[in-house]
């Protein structure tokens, strides 16, 4: 059977762009409804995509006006797919509101709104590039990249505050307080920069992590140790280490 990577969503349609590009790497999509049982025992990784805000209370902070109504539900379902994939060592691919909730689960903050002047520029085509990024010497990302930096296309209004306990910096952004954050243990640690369903054509390096990403699937072990159904968890005590990808203010 292929190697399956769970993908959880809140709207199917908006998963249709994710699971073509895992399909693309080779990898089958497993896509679940957060509202049903996540089968976590055949699941080889674990893709967190793109959707509405985390809420504030789970990193114990004051609700600001430009942040979305609160999705507990689906919350509380990724930090526990997170804590599940990192206690079986299974990579985990975040991206945009991924990255966002992988950093809560970490104990990180986030800055709930960045303003649009300062990182949503007005163009048609939103595959193309917005702001460059710059990769820390050693840092995971950095060997997938084998380039000091990329012009990426995230458009987000929330980024990383402060990363939590254990995680460390793997890139930064000058034009904006921006960022991202991926883990799974030693096993592969992820990117924000570009969502698939904001691409409109194919973006070669976007594709050099998702193929990393996909290998380590391949590669990882689907057996769980508890029954195929995550812990209910909130934050980690002991984080694992992680990649954390703030900007530069």
């Amino acid at each position: 059977m292929p190697k399956q990577v769970l993908l959880p969503f809140r709207h199917l349609k908006k998963a249709k762009a994710y699971e073509a590009a895992l399909c693309a790497g080779g990898m089958e999509p497993l896509p679940v409804s957060v509202d049903d049982p996540m089968p976590f025992d055949r699941a080889a990784g674990l893709l967190l995509m793109g959707g509405t805000d985390v809420n504030p209370k789970r990193y114990n902070s004051d609700v600001e006006p430009e942040t979305d109504p609160p999705d507990d539900a689906r919350d509380q379902v990724e930090l526990d797919l997170i804590h599940a994939a990192l206690e079986r060592d299974l990579p985990i691919l975040a991206i945009c509101r991924g990255l966002q909730i992988l950093n809560v689960c970490h104990g990180g903050t986030l800055i709930q709104h960045l303003g649009a002047a300062r990182h949503d520029p007005e163009k048609d085509d939103h595959s193309g590039p917005a702001h460059e990024i710059e990769f820390s010497p050693g840092s995971r990302l950095a060997q997938i990249a084998c380039v000091p930096r990329w012009q990426v296309n995230s458009r987000h209004h929330q980024a990383v505050a402060r990363g939590g306990p254990f995680t460390r910096l793997g890139a930064r952004s000058r034009r904006c307080r921006a960022g991202g954050i991926g883990a799974a243990r030693q096993t592969f640690c992820c990117r924000r920069t570009v969502a698939p369903g904001r691409s409109d054509r194919p973006v070669p390096r976007a594709d050099q992590a998702l193929s990393e990403f996909c290998g380590c699937a391949l590669t990882s072990s689907s057996n769980t140790s508890s029954g195929g159904q995550p812990n209910r968890m909130g934050t980690l005590e002991h984080p694992t280490p992680a990649e954390v990808y703030p900007c530069m203010p």
